[in-house]
């Protein structure tokens, strides 16, 4: 859309604050008039002088702009207030909206890019309205006023200055888009070749190791030429945009001077009237030029005022916005939760398929299975964050797609597994479970929660700030706030999410017993990583691929020594957890580790012997790419992820993930070589260390073992 029409298109924004929006553009008006005034009063001057009625009547003439000044300048003054306050008005509005829309939708459905966007163009839309609103109405108020006061001194001037006046526009937009396109290839070229730079040399090594030097310096040489050649018609077609406004600009001027002195020598006009319409004619060309350079800027408007319309509710819906239907409330939960054949699909695959489970009221159910395979997607469909794209999901026989959502999360508590945390104090974040609660309602909470020690320990005890994302706290005393929330709820469902998984083992114990007391006489459904808590469950459904696999208790899936029986064994067998906070792996379990098969009992049974315990913080890097190989890893707790150096010096790769029972580091205790990967603790963790120095003291003792683990390293790793 035209850009000149904005301000049009911005006036149904306003319409609640007329008045204001009238006083604005009022207030802006004694500027121009002012502008094309003065040329007028010189008129009346120079003609009463060369009419010799001498300087009688002059002086009100010469005062009357002195005055006018002052009134323009205070209108100045109150014209930058008035639109300050509309544009913060319009600004504050989008903002509004905006944040609506993204409370509104579920959790992770919005594209964070996308709404960056949106957020960046309400600055824009702003600015427009504080700077360039005003700008373009005191443009066209002194374009009207010198056309309105060319016709009065003479008709033929005011035609002519009607018609060549419009070329300065006509030259701005005639050589705006070519101008735009060549600057933005411009721009293009110069990142394009700061790109291919940055990558060259953070590659250096690799330039050189190939002799690639040469060809480097001349590609460099060529885009660099490339980008000189864009920049020269950049300056070439700025050149001849200036070039084309001041020629119209001279044009206009002078055909009115030419025409005005011929019009004087025939008597057909006074001087003053002459001297007038060349000062008018001078106010509409410079008029008419600063139109011409604010049409960038409200092209910029234009396109944020697009996309926020069309990304945001209609303007109407905010005012006259209708109460949606109310579904009705669905009572207290009493028979359990039924998901029958569930069919949920991302856009960019995984989810459910056919989905089944049965989970009776005050019984507790563990979701277990590999990352990926849907369980947090049951959690989302429990709290209708997610709808089925077919299937039935009910509570005591209703679906839950036919009764309030309020109503069903008043019934509903989630503890997840990174605590959500505001810059509050303690028992405000308690409070958010349920915000009409008392004080001691809250403290109960956390009594319950079993924060009392921990709260005694603090100057301020529950008041203490928590700071920005909990940031002063430990874990687990974010889960234990967590808990406290979900307890004041009372809820009648509670969702579990990995709630333990981001913890040391000591601390997972303790929050595991404090869920266990949650549990009672509630319906639990808990997302499990570490399987310790599957234990105490009534049911245990492991899920794969969007589909329950396997069902039952835990006693009963062992005996079954299916997908669950495998993954309890990976986690739980072979780590001995008797000697406190130290942990040692058993021979057995260090004899299923590929490296290690067909090694003597007697030399497992030393190796076991050498491991240490070693914990990681989250985001700890355990070792990093290129580091020299000294240890072999178990992983007893926690989860890790490997990442590779992008060879273009991008963001890291991801090329996998370690979790409780997996291994790593193998290849490093008989190769002398690099690593490979940076390995990175996600969360807190736990692992077994075992040296290298202490594994090669074994095989110096004895060729025939190195013999065996070499013969091992090249099978396995």
């Amino acid at each position: 859309m035209f850009p000149l029409l904005l301000p049009l298109r911005l006036w149904p924004y306003f319409r609640r604050q007329r008045s204001r929006t009238l006083l604005a553009v009022l207030a802006v008006l004694p500027d121009p008039v002012l502008m094309v005034g003065i040329p007028v009063l010189l008129q009346l001057v120079i003609d009463r002088v060369t009419a010799a009625e001498g300087s009688s009547g002059i002086l009100p003439l010469l005062l009357l702009p002195c005055f006018w000044l002052l009134v323009a300048v205070s209108c100045n003054g109150v014209s930058v207030q008035l639109f300050a306050a509309l544009g913060g008005q319009l600004g504050n509005e989008f903002r509004q909206r905006l944040f609506r829309q993204l409370l509104e939708q579920p959790g992770g459905a919005n594209d964070g890019a996308e709404q960056g966007l949106l957020a960046q163009q309400i600055p824009t839309l702003e600015a427009v309205v504080v700077v360039q609103l005003p700008m373009f109405i005191w443009t066209v108020a002194q374009i009207v006023l010198g056309v309105a006061l060319l016709f009065r001194s003479d008709w033929r001037l005011a035609l002519l200055a009607m018609v060549l006046t419009p070329l300065l526009l006509v030259s701005q937009v005639a050589f705006t888009p070519s101008l735009a396109r060549r600057e933005q290839e411009r721009v293009a070229r110069a990142s394009l070749l700061l790109e291919y730079a940055g990558e060259r040399l953070r590659s250096r090594e690799l330039v050189d190791l190939f002799g690639l030097r040469s060809s480097t310096r001349a590609e460099f040489g060529r885009r660099n030429l490339e980008l000189m050649r864009w920049a020269r018609q950049v300056g070439a077609m700025s050149g001849l945009q200036s070039a084309a406004l001041t020629a119209a600009a001279l044009l206009t001027l002078v055909s009115v001077f030419a025409m005005g002195t011929t019009l004087v020598l025939v008597d057909q006009l006074s001087v003053g009237q002459l001297v007038s319409a060349l000062g008018i004619a001078t106010a509409m060309v410079s008029g008419m030029w600063q139109l011409g350079t604010s049409l960038l800027p409200l092209q910029a408007g234009t396109t944020a005022l697009n996309l926020l319309e069309q990304q945001l509710p209609p303007i109407q819906d905010v005012s006259q916005e209708q109460a949606p239907r109310r579904l009705p409330a669905l009572p207290a939960l009493q028979q359990g939760l039924v998901l029958n054949q569930i069919y949920f699909r991302y856009p960019d695959g995984g989810g459910l398929t056919d989905l089944t489970l049965d989970i009776p009221a005050n019984s507790s159910l563990a979701l277990v299975g590999p990352s990926g395979g849907g369980k947090s997607t049951v959690l989302r469909l429990l709290l209708r964050q997610l709808h089925p794209q077919s299937g039935l999901l009910q509570a005591d026989g209703v679906d839950l797609s036919a009764v309030d959502r309020e109503s069903w999360l008043q019934q509903v508590a989630l503890v997840p597994q990174d605590t959500v945390l505001f810059d509050l104090s303690i028992a405000e974040n308690i409070r958010l479970g349920k915000l009409d609660a008392s004080d001691d309602q809250v403290r109960q909470a956390a009594e319950a929660a079993e924060l009392s020690a921990f709260l005694a320990s603090l100057p301020e005890g529950i008041d203490t700030l928590v700071g920005p994302a909990g940031g002063r706290l430990s874990g687990g005393q974010r889960q234990r706030i967590a808990i406290a929330r979900a307890i004041l709820r009372n809820p009648r469902l509670l969702l579990l999410d990995e709630a333990t998984s981001a913890l040391d083992p000591t601390t997972e114990e303790a929050i595991n017993a404090t869920l266990v007391k949650l549990g009672q006489g509630r319906t639990v459904v808990s997302v499990l990583h570490r399987l310790r808590a599957a234990a105490a469950m009534d049911q245990v459904a492991v899920i794969s691929d969007g589909r329950v696999v396997e069902q039952g208790h835990h006693n009963a899936l062992l005996a079954a020594g299916g997908l669950y029986a495998s993954f309890w064994h990976r986690q739980m067998s072979g780590f001995d957890l008797s000697s406190g906070h130290r942990v040692r792996i058993t021979a057995e379990r260090l004899r299923s580790i590929p490296l290690f098969h067909g090694v003597e009992r007697s030399v497992m049974g030393w190796l076991a012997s050498n491991f240490v315990s070693e914990r990681v913080r989250p985001g700890e890097e355990v070792f990093c790419e290129g580091d020299p190989p000294d240890s072999f890893y178990v992983v007893v707790a926690g989860t890790l992820e490997m990442l590779q150096a992008d060879l273009w010096g991008g963001l890291p790769v991801k090329q996998g993930v370690l979790e409780e029972g997996d291994f790593f580091g193998d290849a490093g205790l008989l190769e002398d070589l690099p690593r490979a990967v940076t390995v990175r603790a996600r969360g807190d963790g736990l692992l077994l260390r075992l040296d290298r120095d202490r594994f090669l003291d074994l095989l110096e003792k004895d060729p025939d073992y190195r013999r065996f683990f070499s013969h091992s390293a090249q099978a396995y790793v």
